[in-house]
């Protein structure tokens, strides 16, 4: 572990902090962010439940400073709940770029079967991050939208003019209209952008034999402050853990996202190294809540940490199901 590493376990975790750390002495001007994604699990398989365009896709490689929103529905004669979705599409930067991604009830409400336009606001929301080359890129949304069969319902993004809209220049499937909307057009309502693109988009659902669990941040990661941590399931007075983590490319030596089918948990992951973890009981309600109090320290701005928590679950022979992966940078 390097030292940043160690001086933030030291000043985290209770039990280190007689070991007295040293403080280091300059800091990084960073604003505080605490960004989820990566997908949850809650036992049921994970698939690629919905695919649209996504033979052979061709990319335009275009865009406007817009939000846009893309039609789908649930094919499946079950309801299903949506962990996230897939977009072909790339930077027109050239770099990393990251943008929030959406899902959208349909305009006409919850029941609609048919597509019209997109709601007003999400129910679901997440980020996408998509670098310069076309390839399919994911994201993940919370909370994990339940959907009816044969629901109407709209996957988006806010990609400005940093990324493409994804639209396939060799697509057949058409669903609605491709949507988008500015804040100085229209007063930000919904116009139609292609009334025939073809969008190349693939859904990722589980089935609902519970919620999926969710890891939330209900507070930003400042220095000298609060910061809290919630997850939950369904289960009360049941143990959980939450894990703090100095990267989320490796655990223990193994790559991530590490698929625990090997140990009793299909479709579950591993996001996250494992340098410390604290246990946790749900209450009467299911959740848990974890609270700790960054110091006072300038040293520590701009440190990157990595979460994930595991929660007790009978429907898996391991007995836990994972949350979606939390990664805080500390800010003033």
């Amino acid at each position: 572990m390097d030292p940043m590493s160690s001086h933030l376990v030291c000043r985290l975790v209770p039990v280190v902090l007689v070991l007295g750390c040293l403080v280091p002495a300059t800091a990084v001007a960073q604003g505080a962010t605490y960004l989820t994604t990566r997908d949850a699990c809650n036992g049921d398989p994970v698939t690629r439940c919905i695919a649209i365009n996504d033979q052979s896709p061709s990319l335009s490689n275009s865009s406007s400073p817009s939000d846009y929103a893309f039609a789908v529905v649930n094919p499946l004669p079950i309801p299903i709940q949506v962990l996230g979705f897939e977009l072909w599409t790339s930077s027109n930067t050239g770099s990393l770029e990251t943008v929030p991604s959406r899902i959208y009830e349909d305009a006409t409400g919850p029941g609609a079967t048919v597509p019209t336009m997109p709601a007003a606001t999400p129910i679901a929301t997440g980020s996408i991050s998509v670098n310069g080359y076309n390839t399919w890129w994911s994201t993940s949304v919370y909370p994990a939208p339940i959907l009816q069969p044969n629901q109407a319902f709209w996957v988006g993004f806010f990609p400005g003019s940093r990324i493409s809209p994804p639209i396939n220049l060799n697509g057949s499937t058409f669903v609605a209209p491709v949507y988008r909307r500015q804040s100085n057009i229209n007063n930000n309502a919904w116009l139609t952008f292609a009334a025939n693109g073809f969008p190349a988009v693939r859904v990722r659902c589980t089935g609902f034999s519970a919620p999926v669990p969710m890891l939330t941040n209900l507070d930003l990661p400042r220095i000298g402050q609060q910061f809290r941590l919630s997850m939950g399931t369904t289960h009360p007075f049941s143990p959980a853990f939450v894990v703090w983590a100095f990267n989320s490319s490796n655990w223990v030596g193994l790559p991530t996202p590490w698929n625990l089918a090997g140990m009793g948990a299909p479709d579950c992951f591993i996001h996250t190294s494992t340098d410390f973890s604290m246990f946790l009981l749900t209450d009467a309600l299911g959740q848990a809540t974890q609270t700790v109090v960054l110091p006072p320290s300038p040293g520590l701005v701009g440190f990157t940490f990595y979460n994930q928590g595991a929660l007790f679950s009978p429907l898996n022979a391991l007995g836990f199901v994972m949350t979606n992966m939390g990664r805080g940078v500390i800010g003033q």
